[in-house]
């Protein structure tokens, strides 16, 4: 296993740890950033939170793909670096909203600084490879 299917691997068990706890247990990520309790039921911030828990094991999934493969699927590295890029919809609606901008910042400076450049070095690999 080259360096960036340790990364891939590594990238897919993050992804499929916090998307399962934010798709499963929206409410303890909710009171880690100070939303108040009477939000949580059929809000927003629990639909969001889900929504971004769904993305996290889609993207989980597609790290485990390009792990386990040959390194040439350009397409399936372009689309995960596209949802990590979008990910960052939740910082900003927070941020927007003045609300635990803290915490919410080290979760966007964790994924993005982080993760983008594990996708798109993937994806450069990709296209470096004939199909």
């Amino acid at each position: 296993m080259n360096r960036l299917q340790w990364s891939l691997a590594v990238a897919a068990a993050y992804h499929a740890v916090s998307g399962l706890a934010l798709f499963a247990v929206p409410g303890i990520v909710l009171r880690a950033i100070n939303i108040p309790p009477a939000l949580y039921e059929f809000s927003l911030h629990v639909l969001l939170f889900r929504l971004a828990g769904v993305l996290s094991l889609v993207v989980a999934l597609g790290a485990y793909r390009l792990a386990r493969g040959d390194g040439r699927n350009a397409d399936l590295a372009a689309l995960l670096l596209l949802a990590k890029a979008a990910a960052a919809v939740t910082f900003l609606y927070y941020a927007a909203r003045g609300e635990s901008v803290a915490f919410m910042l080290l979760a966007a400076v964790v994924n993005e600084l982080i993760w983008l450049p594990v996708f798109g070095w993937a994806l450069r690999q990709a296209r470096r490879r004939p199909a």
